[in-house]
């Protein structure tokens, strides 16, 4: 959980910094789907990130044999998160109707 927390942090005012965040999410293409940087939401995230990195921690703990006694365990599970966590979800837009 703690892990999870700091690397969602760090990597989360990383890359809003690198990418601009701010800028971006106002975007067209964007805005339709990601809510604005200074929304209430969007400041919670981090606070609700220990509930997130329990979840995974609890999915993850049936696979802790299997990935402890392997040489690259570590590997497979960075795979499971990429694949299932990254790759996987996909961004629908909202269908906006004209009256």
């Amino acid at each position: 959980m703690v892990v999870h927390t700091a690397t969602y942090f760090l990597f989360g005012m990383l890359m809003s910094n690198l990418f601009d965040y701010g800028r971006v999410f106002r975007m067209e293409t964007i805005r339709d789907f990601m809510r604005p940087l200074d929304s209430p939401f969007v400041l919670a995230g981090p606070m609700l990130q220990p509930l997130r990195g329990l979840v995974l921690a609890v999915g993850a703990w049936p696979l802790r044999d299997f990935l402890l006694e392997r040489r690259r365990g570590w590997l497979v599970l960075w795979g499971v998160f990429m694949a299932f966590g990254i790759l996987g979800p996909r961004a629908q837009r909202r269908a906006r109707w004209k009256a």
